[in-house]
This record gives C-alpha cells, structure tokens and sequence, in this order.
C-alpha cells in the first residue's frame, strides 16, 4: 500500500519540476551560453506538456489508488485537495492548448496571467 504513495508523491514533485523548468524562460531573459540552460529554454513548451502529462497520471493515481483506501476523516481532507489539483490541472491545460491554438502575439498578453493564477493554485494545492 506504501508502494502507491510513493509513486502518487513522485508523480506530484516530477510534475512540479517541470513547472519550474518551464519557469527558467522566463527568469533568463538574456542569451545564455550554458548548453543546458539552453537546451531547457529551447524545448519550453515541451516541458509544459509533459508537466500536464505527469500530472494527468497524478491525479489518475489520487482519484482511483489512493482516495478508496482512506479512512474516513482524511478522505475529508484528500478530497479538497483533488478538487484544488482538479482546478490547478484544469488552468495548467488552458495554457497548454492556447499556446497552440492563438498566436504568440495574443498568447504571449495573458500567459503571464494565467502563470502567476496556476502557481496560486500549485501553491494552495500543496499546503
């Protein structure tokens, strides 16, 4: 049983992670000589899909593994938190699909927006 925590936390933190690493864009705002620091920007929009990816299976694993096996006042608590990760998932998605359905001149106005509105909610999901 311990087995599907782990995986349901790892889950959780790798996808995280790739927020961050989507994040590095937008604090390195200069040319960057490190190949690594290149490599991390050039493939942004890659690491923001496969943050919702990780994510999708994290929340696959909180609603179907973890969430039948709790007792009965931490499914109380478990359950407000998938409906905030259902939230954080939801915007995290919107910015995913509208950097490819609008062009980078009207997605580029309100990303920032929708950024700083996910890591609210990444946030309040965590605590």
């Amino acid at each position: 049983m311990g087995n599907k925590f782990e995986v349901l936390e790892l889950t959780g933190w790798l996808g995280l992670a790739f927020i961050i690493l989507c994040l590095v864009r937008f604090f390195q705002r200069k040319k960057v000589g490190n190949d690594f620091l290149s490599f991390i920007i050039a493939n942004h929009r890659m690491f923001g899909w496969g943050a919702l990816l990780v994510l999708s299976v994290h929340g696959f694993l909180a609603y179907n593994l973890a969430l039948p096996t709790m007792g009965r006042g931490f499914k109380h608590h478990l359950l407000n938190t998938i409906y905030s990760g259902q939230l954080t998932w939801a915007v995290l998605l919107v910015v995913c699909m509208s950097s490819i359905l609008f062009s980078r001149r009207i997605f580029k106005n309100s990303h920032l927006l929708l950024l700083v509105f996910l890591g609210v909610l990444v946030f309040t999901h965590i605590l």
